[in-house]
Parts: structure tokens; sequence; C-alpha cells
């Protein structure tokens, strides 16, 4: 994903496209 793509993403998109990069596994307690 480019620049502009991230651009033309909503709030909700740009949080589950962040939270599959940080957690891929989906987010954990440790």
């Amino acid at each position: 994903m480019n620049l502009i793509e991230l651009g033309q993403l909503t709030e909700e998109e740009t949080r589950n496209y962040l939270e599959t990069i940080i957690w891929p596994n989906g987010p954990v307690c440790p």
C-alpha cells in the first residue's frame, strides 16, 4: 500500500490496516 492509497482510507479502515501491521495475529494482552 502506498501513501496515496492510505490517504483514501476511512478512519476505521486505517485503524484496521495498522492493527494488522502491528498485531498480525490480532491484538493480544501481554
